[in-house]
């Protein structure tokens, strides 16, 4: 029986139906939001959360740090293509089962695996999520702090940059409930936002500096900063800025039941996301790294990308690029939010949180999950209030929310390879055989960065330098397991199907 009052629209004896309506049902599930997305708004969503300006200037600075320059280049376009393969993995089995619970409904035993591994991967897949909403709305904060102190001689501290932060995230709160028919648009925005940043700061970067570094600099230059003396070490962990960049591209499948012709539209998101934020990531990163000015000066600041802007444009020209910068994180912020909190109601509707009837119920004039929204906001304050105190509390969000995501999207792949021949893709989107050959890459590539994210990241180690990432996943994962065989393994029954005769009897004229 439904948990939530039927939207005035399903009630309706004149109401349109689809196919996508029809195939989300036969999954179990009647459609409560409204399908507002087309291909190009939800590819829009993924494409706003990666935000290549975003994830590079976050970590710009640190892959720097890392390996140099030239690692920091291609270590990117290692990670883009890496990402592509488990991205066209996800979107195969997405394909044939467009729903927003995602890689969780995946994991279940109403899709590939069984009711543990599907209870797993939601608590993973939405501390990614959170973890997400929370790192990108902080960098966020950061980088307004040094536009200010740029504009005003402002003087930021752990604590005021907190605030702003706390700022930022309400307001993306308050557009996710109150302004969910100016969220299309926005991401919409956003995508040429993205798009029209990185070719603006790139030919600014390329124009503008009387000096620029040679090619073989840009592109070829290692430098070792880790303390570590083994540099594969070093080139590995200068992989961070791109692991981080192109977490959320999972938001495509969570606005499914959104998205029209979802079964299509949506592993097209998925695919074309990912290769476009690439394909930026490229052109930004080799126009940074030739306007480089002063190598070592510049890597040792407590802000890499902006002192380069600084050195490289003037005092004026900064400030605009960082205001470019600056918009591309509001934009992926506001998505981020939407994301988790579609998530948290997808999971929520199966009774996989602790008040659940709450988070589960959509508001009716609005088709928006409202609770599920202030819900993941306040998980994402929590998680970042140490940040309040030390801000190197960033680093270890932005890989939560890696660890996060990407186990989450490699166990539906592993389960999809243990199906064998019982997966059948969908006839209108599929791999065209290359489905296990892909897969099979897509799940060695995800068990390496989970590896990779967790390993310390410099030396001596300190408390400041400790990498808290396995701390604050083996919490969440031993809390989550605790609740499990507590009461959980006899409670939790997987997907809830809510479907009914009179909501099936509405697709017979589709039959």
């Amino acid at each position: 029986m439904p948990r939530n009052p039927a939207p005035p629209e399903i009630d309706q004896p004149t109401r349109t139906v689809d196919e996508s309506d029809r195939q989300l049902a036969q999954l179990g599930y009647q459609r409560w939001t409204r399908r507002r997305l087309n291909k190009f708004a939800n590819m829009a969503i993924s494409m706003t959360i990666i935000s290549t300006p975003t994830g590079i200037f976050s970590l710009y600075g640190s892959s720097l740090n890392s390996a140099g320059p030239g690692i920091a280049f291609w270590g990117w376009a290692v990670v883009w293509l890496c990402t592509l393969l488990v991205g066209a993995a996800m979107a195969e089995i997405a394909a044939t089962m467009a729903t927003s619970g995602a890689m969780y409904y995946w994991a279940s035993d109403k899709g590939l695996g069984n009711r543990w591994l599907s209870w797993v991967t939601a608590h993973l897949n939405l501390l990614g999520l959170i973890a997400a909403s929370a790192a990108v709305d902080y960098g966020a904060a950061v980088f307004a702090s040094a536009l200010l102190n740029m504009q005003y001689s402002y003087n930021p501290t752990p604590a005021k940059t907190f605030f702003i932060f706390t700022g930022i995230l309400a307001v993306h709160a308050l557009l996710n409930v109150f302004a969910n028919l100016a969220l299309p648009i926005l991401n919409k925005i956003s995508v040429w936002w993205i798009t029209g940043g990185v070719v603006t700061i790139t030919a600014v970067l390329l124009l503008v500096p009387s000096h620029h570094q040679s090619l073989s600099f840009a592109l070829g230059h290692v430098a070792n900063g880790t303390g570590f003396t083994w540099l594969p070490y070093a080139m590995a962990l200068s992989l961070g800025m791109g692991l981080y960049t192109f977490c959320g591209f999972d938001a495509s499948i969570h606005v499914s039941e959104e998205t029209q012709n979802a079964s299509s539209n949506a592993p097209s998101g998925i695919v074309r996301s990912i290769f476009y934020s690439g394909l930026a990531g490229i052109v930004l990163l080799f126009g940074m790294n030739l306007a480089i000015q002063h190598y070592t000066a510049e890597v040792g600041s407590s802000n890499v990308p902006a002192q380069i802007l600084l050195d490289a444009l003037g005092a004026t020209g900064a400030k605009l690029m960082l205001a470019i910068v600056l918009g591309c994180m509001l934009f992926c912020g506001l998505a981020a939010v939407t994301a988790a909190s579609r998530q948290c109601f997808a999971v929520s509707r199966d009774r996989v949180l602790p008040g659940s009837a709450k988070w589960r119920k959509v508001h009716e004039a609005s088709g928006v999950p409202r609770n599920a929204v202030w819900f993941t906001v306040a998980l994402s304050f929590v998680l970042t209030l140490p940040a309040y105190w030390n801000t190197t509390i960033f680093n270890a969000i932005a890989s939560v929310n890696v660890v996060g995501v990407f186990s989450a999207y490699g166990i539906p792949i592993a389960l999809r390879l243990k199906r064998g021949r019982g997966f059948v893709p969908d006839a209108g989107w599929n791999l065209k055989g290359w489905g296990t050959k892909i897969s099979v890459a897509a799940v060695v590539w995800v068990v390496l960065l989970d590896v990779l994210v967790c390993v310390p990241s410099a030396t001596p180690i300190t408390v400041d330098s400790f990498n808290y990432t396995p701390v604050a996943l083996g919490i969440v994962l031993i809390l989550s397991q605790i609740w499990w065989f507590v009461s959980a393994r006899r409670t939790f029954t997987g997907p809830v199907s809510d479907v009914t005769s009179d909501y099936l009897a509405q697709f017979s004229e589709l039959v």
